[in-house]
């Protein structure tokens, strides 16, 4: 899913104007912190004890409220659909 809203080529959602390469390689590293926190807070914590939870909780939620914000800046495009 986030491969497909955040693809550089024709993204549904960006956080950038995605003109020069840096605007690129952010939205590019967006996308992969998104999947990066799907990956290590729901996975894993689904599926073993709960070990240390506790002492990572606060830099967690942290990291998430940094993500839904840079979520709340970012704009529909037309790219993504179809035209």
């Amino acid at each position: 899913m986030v491969d497909r809203v955040f693809s550089v080529e024709r993204p549904l959602l960006a956080m950038n104007s995605l003109r020069i390469e840096t605007e690129k390689s952010q939205h590019k590293g967006f996308a992969a912190l998104l999947k990066g926190c799907f990956g290590v807070i729901r996975n894993p914590l689904a599926h073993e004890p709960k070990i240390l939870w506790e002492d990572d909780a606060a830099d967690y939620l942290s990291l998430l409220s940094l993500l839904h914000r840079k979520l709340d800046d970012c704009v529909p495009t037309r790219m993504g659909g179809s035209q």
